[in-house]
């Protein structure tokens, strides 16, 4: 798997994706993101430039995705909720989240999901976590692995009717992971294109994605099953 991605490869695929600015986004990378200062993005840093893609108006969901409409929603609705939930339960409105608060949300929120992560992210009984830890904790709790820390993946959600508001965060937070987490690999692994690609006659290997209407063979006008994993938007069934 890939464990991080420097960050210029990163920004060169979100600038086929939709990045519609570069220097806000590497603004935003220096200043607030990349706190090891080693220009390397990791899984944890990788969603938090996910949240600002939608909260600082990088780009829209829908190109990030490559119009993949279901992808799109699932990370738009996730990253919402994030945020109302962390403003939610700030009593205090601090800007920052104690553990009480924490606490708290999950034992409402998020009930059976393991929370033993939760001492690494608050070095004391005084320390406060900003919206990034947030967002890395709570994947770290629902079993991604980030820095060394991981949870085993819950096995199963909350029961469906028992709490309707809990088993939808519980779906929206696990599909959206998921859907980041295949992506964070195939960035990782070079899935961009170049200038060489470009100017060239390389034939671009297609991809599954999930059918959406509308979205048509180029070839026989049937329902698309497959999708350039680049900017050519062609798809073929």
């Amino acid at each position: 798997s890939c464990g991080e991605i420097p960050y210029q490869q990163l920004k060169n695929q979100l600038e086929f994706r939709g990045l519609n600015n570069g220097p806000r986004l590497t603004e935003l990378w220096t200043t607030i993101i990349d706190k090891d200062r080693n220009n390397k993005v990791d899984i944890g840093e990788f969603l938090v430039v996910m949240y600002m893609w939608g909260s600082r108006k990088l780009g829209s969901y829908r190109a990030l995705f490559q119009q993949n409409l279901k992808e799109a929603s699932a990370g738009k609705i996730c990253m919402e909720a994030l945020e109302r939930n962390y403003q939610r339960y700030d009593k205090d409105n601090s800007g920052t989240l104690e553990r009480p608060e924490i606490d708290a949300f999950f034992a409402e929120k998020l009930p059976g999901v393991s929370t033993q992560c939760v001492r690494t992210f608050f070095a004391s009984s005084a320390s406060k976590i900003t919206f990034s830890k947030f967002l890395k904790l709570l994947y770290v709790a629902m079993g991604g692995h980030m820095d060394g820390m991981t949870t085993q993946r819950p096995s199963s959600r909350p029961t469906e009717g028992q709490a309707p508001e809990t088993t939808r965060l519980w779906r929206e937070f696990s599909d959206t992971w998921k859907v980041l987490e295949v992506d964070f690999e195939k960035i990782g692994r070079g899935s961009y294109i170049t200038l060489a690609d470009l100017l060239g006659n390389e034939t671009h290997p297609l991809e599954r994605f999930h059918s959406m209407v509308g979205r048509r063979c180029e070839n026989c006008g049937n329902e698309a099953t497959y999708r350039c994993p680049y900017s050519c938007h062609f798809y073929a069934c």
